[in-house]
C-alpha cells in the first residue's frame, strides 16, 4: 500500500468498496452489488438491489437487524 489516492469513474453512485483479493473489489452502487476488476475497472453485476423497490439504496439498513456480538 502506497497511501496514494486514486479516483475512478463509475456509472452510478457508489456507497462502499471492499477488497476481495489482489485483483477484485466488491462495489455497492445505487442499483446493485458489483464485482470490479482492478486491472481494467470492468464491472460485473453480482446482485441487483431490490429491483421491485426503487426507494432502496445500497447504504440502507435496519439497525434492529444487527446484534452486538461479545
Amino acid at each position: 500500500m502506497s497511501g496514494d489516492t486514486h479516483v475512478h469513474a463509475l456509472p452510478s453512485m457508489a456507497s462502499m468498496i471492499a477488497r476481495i483479493d489482489g485483483e477484485h473489489q466488491l462495489v455497492a452502487m445505487e442499483d446493485g452489488l458489483y464485482l470490479r476488476a482492478r486491472s481494467d475497472g470492468a464491472l460485473s453485476l453480482l446482485a441487483p438491489l431490490e429491483a421491485d423497490d426503487s426507494a432502496t439504496r445500497s447504504n440502507d439498513c435496519d439497525p434492529q437487524s444487527f446484534h452486538r456480538r461479545v
